[in-house]
């Protein structure tokens, strides 16, 4: 799976990701660190990349605005240590049943993933 981590999330989990066998980058690695929310999905979205954040602004997206995108992985695990984030999102990624994420905006919390699909007009 292709995957852009935002900027806030620690190096240890492109690592993770790396060594299970996805294509990793950062936003840090492109030059994006600090720029507006809409320019890193913007640059997800244009390399087919689903988007890694815990920046709560991206729950804020609605349905329309998915179109169009890889996907984003909402994590709301703000007192979660680094190791236990790696483990959450890992798994999650290992179980999920799709193909891609294209389109969804998925909530990860300790317990459970959210999911929000585009609409289809």
């Amino acid at each position: 799976m292709r995957i852009k981590l935002d900027e806030n999330l620690p190096r240890s989990l492109a690592a993770a990701l790396s060594a299970d066998g996805h294509d990793v980058d950062t936003a840090v690695g492109e030059g994006l660190g600090g720029r507006p929310d809409g320019s890193v999905l913007r640059a997800a979205a244009e390399a087919s990349r689903l988007l890694v954040t815990n920046d709560l602004d991206f729950g804020l997206l609605d349905r329309q605005s998915l179109h169009g995108h890889a996907g984003v992985l909402l994590l709301r695990l703000a007192d979660a240590p680094t190791p236990a984030v790696v483990a959450r999102v890992v798994e999650v990624i290992r179980a999920s049943p799709f193909n891609t994420w294209d389109g969804q905006l998925a909530v990860v919390t300790r317990k459970r993933v959210r999911l929000r699909r585009k609409t289809v007009n």
